[in-house]
């Protein structure tokens, strides 16, 4: 799955699922996915 994609199952899953989710904050973060220099890291 390219990153983009990735982030859009993302927001529509936290949208369905997690009461707490902040839609205007994750639209924010999903412009970032649109740069060339975004690059997600994953954290233990």
């Amino acid at each position: 799955m390219r990153y983009q994609n990735t982030i859009e199952l993302l927001g529509f899953w936290e949208g369905i699922y997690n009461p707490n989710f902040k839609p205007l904050e994750f639209e924010g973060f999903r412009k970032q996915t649109e740069l060339i220099s975004f690059l997600i890291i994953s954290k233990k």
